[in-house]
């Protein structure tokens, strides 16, 4: 189944707090301060992370970290800065720095069914296995219903080795042909030879009775 922070420059003109112009005597003899409706105001969320995919798209991933960081400091509910500086982690093989940004994330939003998923997506590259069933079970009961989560299930309990428990999911996503299929493949990944003999050769047993019914309809 298949930073050298250069951006910290660009922004200190308009990150900073809104100017207040000066301040004019009000009726009691005090200063009332005024905000200038034409001075600087800092970017929002959004704003940042517009610019943070066009410097992705450049290649320009340094900065982009430095301004989901950003985001993810002072925004801490912006949840699709999680998902994306996760990705940009994981383009540069740091693994690590992604499980931290979405346990993060996760932390926040419970549900959420797609980062649960990449949560285990991240373990499994981890070969970390009994936690990555754990996130794609999360994610298979989370909001909204990320179809990819059940089959990830099976994935992680045929590399846990509980080969029943994963077929049983298998047969509920794909043919019987299909589910014997990708269970080979997973004996194969973990270095069992034999249960990879076993279940493609079922597999194709399953197949050819497939091909022979369907032959047999033939007019």
């Amino acid at each position: 189944m298949r930073c050298t922070i250069v951006i910290l420059a660009a922004l200190a003109g308009c990150a900073t707090e809104a100017s207040v112009s000066p301040s004019k005597p009000s009726a009691e003899g005090g200063a009332v301060e005024t905000l200038d409706p034409a001075a600087p105001r800092a970017p929002n969320a959004q704003t940042l992370y517009s610019m943070s995919k066009v410097m992705a798209s450049r290649g320009r991933d340094p900065e982009a970290e430095t301004v989901l960081t950003k985001i993810l400091a002072e925004n801490p509910e912006f949840m699709p800065a999680y998902q994306d500086l996760a990705a940009l982690y994981l383009r540069h093989d740091r693994v690590d720095s992604a499980v931290e940004v979405l346990k993060k994330g996760v932390q926040i939003s419970t549900q959420d069914a797609v980062m649960w998923n990449n949560l285990g997506m991240c373990r499994m590259l981890q070969s970390r296995y009994d936690e990555a069933l754990e996130c794609f079970t999360t994610a298979a009961a989370g909001v909204p219903k990320d179809a990819r989560a059940r089959a990830n299930m099976a994935v992680a309990l045929g590399m846990l080795g509980r080969d029943e428990e994963s077929l049983a999911i298998y047969l509920q996503l794909v043919s019987p042909a299909e589910a014997h299929h990708n269970l080979g493949v997973l004996c194969e990944a973990r270095k069992d030879a034999e249960g990879a003999r076993r279940e493609f050769a079922l597999a194709a047993s399953l197949g050819d009775s497939v091909a022979a019914k369907s032959g047999a309809q033939q007019p």
